[in-house]
């Protein structure tokens, strides 16, 4: 009986030992009911237990800690807001400034009225029998989606560009416009006939050479340079309208019949000095000394000699 009375109160020594025992941290295992669900995934945490009197009765306060923040308290995770890329929000933000598109115009108040009607209401015109309608104005074109919307138009379609005007196009985020009007990408993106280094500056394969301007992408280099027209390859010139491709490999102004002259623009021959521009032609200038001949011939049928006078121009002769 002895043994059993001693056994009791020993095990209520360590019980009280326990229950008393302030700030002592228990983890708790991961299977235990003290998980809490955040994001989809289970976190474990510490709790700190403190004894506190209130009123004459003992309660626990109970301090919840997540064990990877450094006993720091616990924040409700939240939403992170929307981040648009750069793209995205360029398009937003050049989209909504952009015109509408939507002209108004005037029609008979009668075509818009069903035949079966007899009554055709006062139009809202400039008079009574006109109404105003909605088009698009000129340069574009109604939405094949959005009826009410009028979409400006571009030659090309606008390819990594927005359509911004009537034949405005803006290229997008990581291109620039090229020689051509083109969009065409830039570094980190690419660099056309080029290559993007470590710096995301672009370098150019041989035969091309860093365009100056805005000096993003590679165009192709021509020796001698082609100044009437477009180095469209390395070495390779195309003339524009009214000049030809020389010899030398540039580019020269094209006239017709131009011998004894020079071609100094498309259509304009200076002749060569000792040679005037007629119609057509660059012929030699000669003196106005005219040579005066005396010529003596005899009649067949009577046999007399006659007397004849002749003036003759020397350019006249060939």
């Amino acid at each position: 009986m002895k043994f059993f009375i001693i056994f009791n109160l020993m095990f209520l020594y360590q019980v009280e030992a326990q229950y008393k025992t302030v700030g002592t941290k228990t983890r708790y295992p991961a299977s235990s009911d003290n998980l809490v669900q955040s994001n989809s995934s289970q976190q474990q945490y510490d709790y700190e237990q403190t004894d506190s009197t209130h009123n004459g009765e003992h309660f626990f306060e109970l301090h919840t800690y997540d064990s990877r923040l450094s006993n720091q308290p616990q924040q409700v995770p939240t939403k992170a807001p929307l981040i648009l890329d750069a793209t995205a929000d360029f398009i937003n933000k050049t989209r909504s400034s952009m015109a509408a598109g939507v002209c108004y115009k005037e029609v008979a108040t009668a075509s818009l009225v069903r035949h079966h009607q007899n009554v055709i209401p006062a139009g809202n015109g400039s008079t009574p029998e006109l109404s105003k309608i909605q088009v698009c104005c000129a340069g574009y074109e109604r939405n094949p989606h959005i009826l009410t919307r009028c979409d400006p138009v571009c030659p090309d379609d606008c390819p990594n560009g927005i359509c911004t005007a009537p034949n405005i196009c803006v290229c997008m985020p990581g291109h620039v416009r090229n020689e051509r009007g083109k969009c065409i990408t830039t570094c980190p993106l690419g660099c056309g006939n080029g290559y993007c280094n470590s710096d995301n500056e672009c370098r150019c394969k041989r035969g091309y050479t860093l365009e100056p301007q805005e000096k993003k992408y590679c165009i192709p280099q021509c020796e001698p340079a082609c100044v009437a027209g477009n180095c469209v390859a390395p070495n390779k010139c195309e003339c524009k309208e009214g000049f030809r491709l020389a010899v030398s490999g540039a580019c020269e102004p094209d006239c017709d019949r131009c011998e004894n002259g020079i071609c100094t623009a498309p259509g304009v021959c200076t002749c060569n000095s000792g040679y005037i521009r007629t119609i057509d032609m660059c012929e030699p200038v000669c003196d106005q000394t005219v040579t005066r001949t005396h010529i003596f011939y005899q009649h067949r049928t009577t046999n007399k000699f006659s007397h004849v006078r002749l003036f003759l121009h020397p350019c006249a002769i060939h």
